[in-house]
């Protein structure tokens, strides 16, 4: 039977004999592992795919979630201004991920914001076992001086 060249889609040749339900079962059961299906929550995303393939993807509230072999994995980027929040004394400041879960890793970055564009340095901190926060250290790093938040932004991307 052949397949489609980029998906592997099988179809019946012109000398197949038909058989129609077969014929749109082999379809139908090809696109369910190519359609990217999108669940609620991480449960129905179990529950409808109990035995995912390697390499499978769907969402789960708007984030991609692909299958890797062993575990699901998904990342989440994010913008976040501290402007409106407070330091503490310790230059940390605390911004909301919304991943549920505590990430494997992160990549920040800073944004160019006020006089301190090349004199930033942001360092991750989770403390505890906080998994709704990143606390974000920021100092200048010719003086050691902790910014204010309305002098960070931070990118971020997430793995988990």
């Amino acid at each position: 039977m052949p397949t489609t060249s980029s998906s592997g889609l099988r179809y019946p040749a012109s000398s197949d004999t038909p058989n129609i339900p077969q014929d749109m079962q082999n379809l139908a059961s090809d696109l369910d592992k190519k359609v990217l299906p999108s669940f609620a929550s991480i449960t129905a995303r179990n529950t409808g795919i109990p035995s995912p393939t390697q390499g499978q993807c769907c969402t789960v509230n708007g984030m991609l979630h692909r299958y890797d072999g062993t575990a699901w994995r998904w990342h989440k980027t994010g913008y976040s201004s501290g402007a409106g929040s407070v330091t503490d004394s310790g230059g940390n400041l605390v911004l909301a991920h919304g991943l549920g879960t505590t990430p494997t890793g992160v990549i920040l970055t800073s944004g160019p914001q006020g006089s301190d564009l090349l004199n930033r340095v942001l360092t991750l901190n989770y403390t505890g076992a906080d998994v709704t926060n990143f606390v974000v250290y920021a100092h200048r790093s010719d003086t050691s001086a902790n910014l204010p938040s309305n002098q960070i932004q931070v990118a971020w991307l997430a793995f988990v």
